[in-house]
């Protein structure tokens, strides 16, 4: 991890929330699950918005890890501590992200226009969906209500 928004105002430079959202995308690519959590942390006490958190460094640093895999540069272990950054990542946004209640209608459609060339990839596809609809962000008053509830699920989970 290069960058934390604390080590970066103590030495009087400059808070650049690129460079946070790039070292959290190498987080996740190296299976970093401590520091993904950190940076998630650290880029959110930074005022930057969950929704940028997710789609400009979360989701794109997974999609880098399955197309590691699909290369063969990955193997599922390296794939699985991925998907584990990245899930301690997630663990921070405690604001709810939700799509239209049409996602599955415009999933369909996408799917259907990449596999008949009019589209060019997912990643495209996904994008065109993203800026064609309304990301509506669910948050708490009081977001500190729900981190003894959290642990308590987490405990739960992980006796299981």
């Amino acid at each position: 991890m290069n960058v934390s928004v604390d080590s970066a105002n103590n030495e009087g430079e400059a808070f650049d929330p690129e460079v946070l959202k790039d070292d959290l995308y190498g987080t996740i690519i190296e299976g970093e699950e401590a520091a993904a959590a950190e940076l998630t942390l650290a880029g959110l006490r930074a005022g930057i918005p969950a929704e940028d958190i997710l789609y400009d460094a979360l989701i794109p640093a997974l999609e880098e890890v399955g197309s590691l895999f699909e290369k063969g540069t990955y193997f599922v272990p390296e794939m699985l501590l991925g998907a584990k950054a990245m899930k301690a990542g997630l663990s921070h946004l405690r604001p709810v992200l939700a799509g239209p209640t049409e996602a599955t209608a415009l999933g369909n459609v996408a799917l259907q226009a990449v596999a008949t060339g009019q589209i060019a990839s997912l990643t495209d596809a996904r994008e065109s969906i993203r800026h064609s609809a309304a990301v509506k962000i669910y948050s708490s008053q009081s977001p500190s209500v729900w981190d003894e509830p959290y642990r308590r699920f987490c405990a739960l989970v992980a006796s299981e």
